[in-house]
């Protein structure tokens, strides 16, 4: 997915100029922002219904920082590359075969013309279908279109009504000249980005409990560590101290997924069609009902919990799927309490 992203090259953050807002993004490929609510019920064994009114379900928040800067671009977009994982005696390849990177093109932009001075090609790492490259422009696009809060590099105060509503867009808005002629300024922005960067990830539970141990095992042995892979180290010269140089367990590739047509939803992004997905990061999903009230998964919430998220997986990750399902439930449990205990 190649998108321009006009960044001020002396701004640490990637900021954007107001008076260039106009070409943030502009994507190589169509993108739709439409979101679609859909019933699954009957679809497919052992799955539940999209619970009403639900159209996205946002993925886990910690730990995103980390992510932002673990490892390198190209070391992820690699075809190939393999680390052996200790316990398991396999080799897995990651970004090999189907799995794709989604690549975006960043540029430093004059303030006065708009017109750009350098590019370079970034990562995306962040969204369901890794449509976003940095937490700056992910926080950023989700006030805007989620909130409906204009910002340094989204201002439209309309957040993503489009030219065909009209009354949409004349609605009284909170733009006032003391924030920049925005509603949320750069000091607000510069907030959430420090909040999104550096909150942790929770502490596992239960780790060394035998059963946890089997599950963990079972977890590699049916091939999930293909696309949900362990560990990634971040980047030792990150500007952010306490974030350089870390060994972290995201259990992620970072990488975009053909999951099937029972996963669908025909609405793609950029080059990401609408069976594409970025494998999620899977530390602190144990923790979900704690801190949301809820067990629902995936990109709708129509999974109730961990194990019908599991049975929804479809494409490049049926053979897992499969192999879970042949599990007797004893190794199912303890497959799931492996999972509960990130």
């Amino acid at each position: 997915m190649i998108f321009r992203i006009n960044k001020r090259i002396s701004d640490a953050f990637g900021r954007i100029y107001r008076g260039c807002a106009e070409a943030v993004p502009t994507p190589a490929a169509s993108r739709t922002k439409t979101l679609a609510s859909h019933s699954h019920r009957g679809a497919r064994p052992g799955a539940g219904d999209s619970p009403a009114g639900v159209v996205n379900f946002s993925s886990w928040p910690s730990g995103m920082g980390v992510i932002e800067r673990s490892v390198g671009d190209l070391r992820i977009s690699s075809v190939g590359w393999s680390s052996s994982y200790w316990g398991t005696g396999r080799s897995v390849g990651v970004g090999s075969e189907s799995g794709r990177t989604i690549r975006w093109v960043a540029g430093s932009w004059d303030s006065e013309s708009c017109v750009e001075r350098s590019s370079w090609t970034v990562l995306g790492r962040f969204g369901w279908k890794a449509g976003e490259p940095t937490l700056n422009q992910q926080g950023s696009h989700a006030m805007a279109g989620d909130v409906g809060v204009g910002n340094p590099i989204a201002p439209a105060a309309w957040g993503d009504c489009t030219p065909a509503q009209a009354p949409c867009r004349a609605a009284p808005n909170g733009d006032s000249a003391q924030y920049d002629g925005l509603e949320a300024p750069r000091l607000v922005m510069d907030q959430i980005l420090f909040y999104a960067r550096n909150l942790a990830v929770p502490a596992r539970r239960n780790m060394d409990d035998p059963t946890v141990l089997h599950g963990k095992r079972l977890f590699y042995e049916s091939g999930c560590i293909a696309c949900h892979v362990p560990k990634l180290a971040t980047q030792r010269d990150w500007e952010i101290p306490a974030l350089a140089g870390q060994l972290i367990w995201p259990y992620t590739d970072l990488l975009l997924h053909d999951m099937g047509p029972g996963l669908a939803d025909h609405r793609p992004e950029g080059v990401a069609d609408g069976q594409e997905w970025r494998t999620p990061p899977l530390w602190g999903i144990g923790l979900t009902e704690t801190v949301n009230g809820h067990t629902h998964f995936l990109h709708d919430g129509r999974a109730r919990n961990l194990t019908e998220a599991i049975l929804w997986h479809g494409g490049e990750a049926q053979a897992a799927r499969d192999a879970f399902a042949a599990l007797d439930k004893d190794d199912r449990d303890a497959l799931l309490a492996f999972l509960n205990s990130l």
